[in-house]
């Protein structure tokens, strides 16, 4: 005889914890989400997030063309602070001049210089503005495209400031001297130089000093890479200074300084 037992089993469900309502550990109660919410919170306040490189902010920053939809720049996004002027020397109109100074092709002024016929030639114009446009609390720029032919022993000068009262007015830009290329800021008749920026000045560059008025420091930028500083000191003259090209030859030198392409920015 087979005895059959019959068994029956119930089966208890119990509801299973949402993930996120957990604690993250034994030692900490924080519930899940609300680190996970912290978390995000915390790395959208970071300045420096996806900035190291290879990562998609430090990629962005040092692309070389940041590209965009056509039509997709609108005329509002453009600096509605700063007042902006820019010459592409299609016309000489309101350049003062001195020495041999040419219009060669479309877009390009030609210097020239040659010792004991024309040593010095120089373009330069006075930026006005309603007030002293060289103010030292206000953020300034200038930034030219140049290049020289001329053979050695010769200066040139791509400033704003006054290089016929070098005795007597503040100012910053270029120096070039012998081929080579340093960053100079003249302040209470103190004259401050950069070292070499190492550049070869025979081939054309994009040349910018830009003054920032917060740290208070001029610094000197070629094709966008920053070569130098120099700071202010003191509480140096405001005027309405001039933007200049200069060439000198000091010896026996003769040649060019040709110049396509001239921006100059001040902070209103």
């Amino acid at each position: 005889m087979v005895l059959l037992l019959s068994r029956s089993f119930k089966y208890f469900c119990m509801p299973l914890p949402t993930w996120g309502d957990l604690a993250k550990s034994s030692v900490d109660p924080q519930k899940i989400n609300a680190a996970v919410d912290a978390a995000i919170e915390s790395h959208n306040d970071d300045p420096d997030a996806h900035t190291d490189i290879g990562q998609s902010l430090q990629s962005h920053r040092a692309a070389e063309i940041i590209d965009h939809a056509a039509r997709s720049v609108l005329a509002d996004k453009f600096s509605a602070s700063e007042e902006i002027l820019e010459s592409a020397f299609s016309s000489l109109d309101g350049w003062c001049q001195s020495g041999v100074v040419n219009l060669e092709g479309w877009g390009y002024v030609k210097i020239y210089v040659e010792e004991d016929v024309t040593p010095t030639s120089y373009i330069c114009a006075l930026l006005l503005h309603s007030g002293n446009w060289l103010v030292w609390d206000k953020n300034h720029m200038i930034q030219g495209v140049f290049f020289t032919d001329i053979s050695p022993d010769y200066i040139i000068f791509f400033s704003v400031g006054d290089i016929e009262s070098l005795t007597v007015y503040d100012g910053y830009g270029f120096r070039i001297e012998d081929g080579v290329v340093k960053g100079f800021l003249r302040t209470n008749l103190q004259n401050s130089l950069t070292d070499d920026l190492d550049v070869d000045c025979a081939h054309s560059h994009v040349y910018r000093a830009l003054y920032d008025a917060s740290a208070r420091k001029v610094y000197f930028y070629v094709d966008s890479v920053l070569k130098a500083s120099l700071a202010l000191v003191g509480s140096p003259v405001e005027y309405e200074p001039r933007v200049y090209f200069y060439a000198n030859s000091k010896d026996t030198s003769d040649g060019n300084l040709k110049i396509s392409k001239l921006t100059i920015s001040r902070q209103e």
